[in-house]
């Protein structure tokens, strides 16, 4: 050792002091201060809203740990209109890299919002983000992209929907990407099962194709919300859910979409022969019929749909039993049901232009490009009766055939000239007509 002078020794150790402890804290408070500072806000704001293509806003920065960022009260708004997208009053993000079982790794972005609200009237602004985000468009992609909230508000037009236990996962394969949401209703009952949705976008061949799917399991999901992605939907009325599974996905020529039942479920049998799966319930017949049908119909009746399939604008095939009671029908339509489809009526008096209050509606239908075909259900003991009032049948069909095959089919055209008559034996040229003609199966 070389001996040192006192004083040397004093420098060195107010040296070491300083560059070991009051400069490493100074750097640390002065870190600290900057990541307070509404500068480092603006550039996480700034940063946020580069990635999501939209408007961010952050009312304070936290890091409470290493890897973790916490962004106080904050919101996405629609660049264009500034309405706030997404709000909640805590976002957290944990961003760290997991073991593969190959010995290689993945990156996984978890976010945990704390009670957000999503405002459904956005949808477009919405879509569009999942829309990059599955298409890699995002200028950050994970592998994988987590979102946890234990409980989150849906408000459309004045109107709010609660979920809990929401958890959603997307992920980045090299053939294509997928997100998966898995949710219960807030006011759930028991024996429900929780909604599981899947929107994806597949790049095995080329163009990309865009899907999705929804499976409700015994949870009935207001129709009112799919009509915020589905517009037909808005048709069934404010009271309407749906219960069962269907798919869509989006080819070069349009969408394309399935309602499946059971694939177990024999195909050549009748709607009532099997046990439906896929049903929609409280569908406002006047509603549905809309503001420029002809004819009087209400009613709030619940559809079982055995099997559907929607190309290009048109239903190809549509296979079920509706069933509806307490309503009124308007004795012009009753009229028409027997002229143009071969329903038989019990020819009871009725002051003409009248409206008449049904007990009971309930019939099978098959509509393919052969035509409609129409049958009482198996269960009805009244003769073929599928429309009665407190008085009896109004309406039937005889014969209870254990075949579909087994019933000759009534054009499309039919169906149009009973929804909307004409004195002629030809298709009427309104634009109501027009818009049904175009959406039934083309005849072969």
């Amino acid at each position: 050792m070389f001996p040192l002078h006192q004083q040397v020794k004093r420098r060195w150790a107010m040296a070491g002091f300083f560059g070991l402890c009051v400069l490493p804290t100074v750097l640390v408070l002065f870190w600290g201060v900057v990541r307070l500072s509404p500068r480092h806000r603006h550039q996480q704001a700034q940063t946020v809203s580069a990635l999501m293509g939209m408007s961010a806003s952050i009312d304070s920065v936290s890091h409470p740990r290493p890897g973790v960022v916490r962004y106080h009260a904050f919101s996405l708004q629609e660049p264009e209109t500034n309405r706030t997208v997404f709000q909640t009053a805590c976002l957290e993000i944990h961003e760290k890299r997991l073991p593969l079982s190959d010995g290689k790794s993945k990156s996984v972005l978890t976010l945990h919002a704390l009670e957000p609200t999503i405002a459904l009237d956005q949808t477009d602004s919405l879509g569009e983000l999942l829309h990059r985000a599955l298409a890699k468009g995002l200028t950050t992609c994970p592998d994988e992209v987590r979102l946890n909230a234990a409980k989150i508000e849906l408000a459309s037009g004045g109107k709010k929907i609660h979920l809990v236990d929401l958890k959603a996962i997307l992920r980045h394969q090299p053939k294509g990407s997928v997100t998966e949401i898995v949710f219960y209703l807030a006011e759930r009952k028991e024996g429900q099962t929780p909604v599981k949705i899947r929107i994806g976008r597949t790049r095995a061949e080329l163009p990309a194709t865009d899907w999705f799917d929804v499976e409700t399991g015994k949870t009935p999901l207001p129709c009112i919300w799919l009509a915020k992605a589905i517009t037909p939907f808005d048709l069934l009325g404010p009271k309407a859910t749906f219960e069962g599974y269907f798919w869509a996905k989006k080819t070069p020529a349009g969408w394309e979409a399935n309602v499946q039942a059971k694939p177990t479920e024999p195909k050549n049998k009748t709607a009532e022969a099997n046990e439906l799966k896929n049903v929609f319930r409280n569908v406002d017949l006047g509603v549905l019929t809309g503001k420029d049908f002809p004819h009087h119909l209400t009613g709030l009746s619940d559809w079982q749909i055995h099997s559907a399939h929607y190309r290009n604008g048109r239903i190809e095939t549509l296979l079920g039993r509706v069933k509806a009671e307490a309503g009124t029908i308007g004795t012009t339509l009753l009229e028409s049901l027997e002229r143009e489809l071969g329903i038989l009526s019990t020819k009871r008096s009725f002051p003409v232009d009248s409206n008449v209050s049904y007990q009971k509606l309930e019939c099978q239908f098959h509509l393919d490009s052969q035509g409609i075909r129409l049958a009482a259900c198996p269960t009805n003991t009244s003769g073929g009766t599928i429309l009665e009032d407190r008085s009896g049948q109004l309406l039937w069909i005889p014969g209870t055939p254990s075949s579909w095959d087994d019933i000759p089919p009534r054009s499309t055209a039919s169906l149009v000239r009973a929804f909307f008559p004409t004195q002629d034996d030809v298709v009427p040229a309104t634009t109501a007509a027009n818009r049904l003609t175009g959406r039934l199966p083309l005849a072969k």
